[in-house]
């Protein structure tokens, strides 16, 4: 007989569920990453730009076009940071489906691993009555 577990399509199912959320945390923190590489990428132009010199002959509105620039590149990261913290939450909040998702999955897992092995001993039980069967048999005819 072959063992079929009961609960395989729930199985299937979950594993299935566990898959696309794996697709959905995978982009949540490729979302988180783009972020921080966003963020590296501004303080990175701030600190090119906060290493150039300010030219003595600098016009008032030259001087003043450099220190906006410098504060929309401050305002930007500020917003970056905003936007870093809800992909992080996102993330996690991601994590977590993913996590009990897992355990479901597993428990199911186990379960079947479990089934399986009761299924084999029961066949390794019947199987040894049977040939118990057909050894006294044959043992009450050798002895007629």
């Amino acid at each position: 007989m072959k063992f079929k577990f009961e609960l395989g399509t729930v199985l299937k199912v979950r594993r299935h569920h566990e898959t696309n959320q794996k697709k959905v945390f995978g982009d949540a923190m490729r979302a988180v990453m783009n972020v921080e590489e966003e963020i590296a990428q501004r303080l990175r132009d701030m600190d090119i730009f906060s290493k150039q010199e300010n030219p003595v002959s600098a016009t008032p509105g030259a001087i003043e076009m450099r220190y906006a620039y410098l504060h929309g590149l401050h305002k930007q990261r500020f917003d970056l940071e905003k936007d870093l913290k809800k992909a992080r939450e996102e993330a996690e909040k991601q994590r977590l489906k993913l996590v009990e998702l897992h355990r479901k999955t597993k428990i199911l897992e186990n379960l079947e691993a479990k089934k399986k092995v009761a299924f084999v001993q029961e066949e390794n039980r019947l199987e040894m009555l049977e040939l118990n069967e057909i050894a006294t048999i044959r043992f009450n005819r050798s002895r007629s």
